[in-house]
This record gives C-alpha cells, sequence and structure tokens, in this order.
C-alpha cells in the first residue's frame, strides 16, 4: 500500500471518528437542552401555581382569577414576549387591554395543557365601519372534566350560561342564545368594581354579533380535542371590516 493510499485511510478514518463524536456531543446537547426546557417548564409551573388563590375553584378559573386581578387597563408594552409578560405579571400589575389579557390567559393554559383558543367579537357598528372601538377578544376554552368548549373571559372574569343550554356556554351557544337567555356567570373569586361587566362602554350580547376564531384540533389527555373555525355573520368579516378603516384617521 502507497504511502498517499496509507495517508488518505488515516484521515477518512479521523472524519469518521469526529462526524461519530460531533454527533454523539450534539445528541447529548439535545438531551441536555431538552431536560433544561423540562426543568423550566416545571419551575414555571410550580411559581405559577403559587400565585393562585387557595379555593375550591378549577385550574381554568384559577388562571383566568390570576390574569384578572393581576391586570389594569392600558396599553401594554409589546416588545416583551408572552412567557416574560407572565412573569411581570406574577410578580405584580401589567397594563393589559382585553387582547393581552387574552392571549396571556391562553398562554398559561396551554402551560398545563389546557386546550383553548381566542375569539374576535364584535358588533355591528364595527363591521359597517362605523365605529372601530367597538370590538372586544375573549377566550374559549376546553373543560375536559365536562368534555365541553365554554367561554371563559379574562377581561370581565366570567364565563356566560343560556337557559335553553346545559352548563356553561360556548360561542355559538352564547350567538344563539338571545337577551332574555342570557346570563353572565360569575365564577371567580376576585372582582374589580370598576371593571364589572355591566360597566362596560358596550352590552356583551351586541359584540356576539360578530365572531371569528380559528380552528382547533390538539390532544388533552391523551383524547383527540377540536372545535371548527367560526366567521361570522359571513366569511371574511373581519378582513373587509378592517379595510373600511384603513383611510379614516378618528375612532
Amino acid at each position: 500500500m502507497s504511502y498517499k493510499n496509507v495517508t488518505f485511510i488515516i484521515i477518512a478514518i479521523g472524519a469518521i471518528a469526529l462526524s461519530i463524536n460531533f454527533k454523539t456531543n450534539n445528541n447529548l446537547l439535545k438531551k441536555k437542552n431538552s431536560q433544561l426546557e423540562a426543568q423550566k417548564d416545571k419551575l414555571l409551573k410550580e411559581l405559577i401555581l403559587s400565585k393562585l388563590n387557595k379555593d375550591e375553584n378549577g385550574l381554568i378559573v384559577k388562571l383566568r382569577d390570576l390574569v384578572y386581578s393581576k391586570t389594569v387597563i392600558g396599553r401594554e408594552d409589546r416588545s416583551q414576549s408572552r412567557i416574560d409578560v407572565i412573569i411581570d405579571l406574577i410578580n405584580g400589575k401589567k397594563k393589559m387591554l382585553c387582547g393581552g389579557m387574552a392571549q396571556t390567559y391562553k398562554v398559561l393554559l396551554s402551560i398545563f395543557g389546557i386546550p383553548s383558543r381566542t375569539i374576535q367579537l364584535a358588533d355591528k357598528k364595527f363591521v359597517d365601519g362605523l365605529s372601530r372601538g367597538n370590538t372586544h377578544v375573549t377566550v374559549e376554552v376546553y373543560d375536559k372534566d365536562a368534555n365541553k368548549w365554554y367561554v371563559s373571559d379574562p377581561t370581565f372574569n366570567v364565563s356566560f350560561s343560556c337557559k335553553n343550554n346545559k352548563g356553561l356556554s360556548n360561542l355559538i351557544e352564547m350567538r344563539k342564545c338571545g337577551n332574555k337567555n342570557f346570563k353572565i356567570v360569575r365564577n371567580g373569586s376576585t372582582y374589580i368594581k370598576r371593571r364589572l361587566i355591566e360597566n362596560y362602554y358596550l352590552p356583551y350580547t351586541s359584540l356576539l354579533f360578530a365572531a371569528y376564531a380559528k380552528k382547533v384540533s390538539t390532544t388533552s389527555n391523551g383524547k383527540r380535542v377540536s372545535i371548527n373555525e367560526v366567521d361570522l355573520p359571513h366569511k371574511d368579516w373581519l378582513k373587509s371590516s378592517i379595510n373600511k378603516y384603513k383611510n379614516k384617521v378618528t375612532y
């Protein structure tokens, strides 16, 4: 065997060894990162749980209580990640509007493996291009114990029920309910007088005129959970409504 061939074989063996070593180290690094992420998630869960009310309510309501009681109405700092917002929320009060509260609540629910989705609501004036502020964002959550989706609103710390339906109501049930059969359910522990739903500048039922929520399909406790997209009163209403305000300066 020539000197060149021997040299080539030695280089090839070395390259293979380096490749194996790199893959091994890479796998070890991935495993370590995974362990660190799991540890971080565990510590975050423990921190959140330590700040929840010690009452008989379930986790869905307790997490909503946390968002409601730790927020003040105002525009939030959007440069923060949602996890950073949650950590700040735990340590003190945070400024948020309904969209921020809904997103924060949704992330909190996801940390504990609870399926949910945000819902964009609007009244007829917003859809017609007459009042940009006549909107609201809330959350629809899946309760495994009740085997049902229902609206859980962190801005007002309430859910809803309808005389014609069993238990708490989901978005579709609320839209079909009608004013006479519509009931606000205060199942939380904390309520702030100036943030009561009755003091909101719009009747909640008027905000059910239009609704948009993405489809959800996920697994919860080994069970497949899904809910269809909602885009009512007509498809793409939100996009067409927003376009009406593009050239308008005033609200």
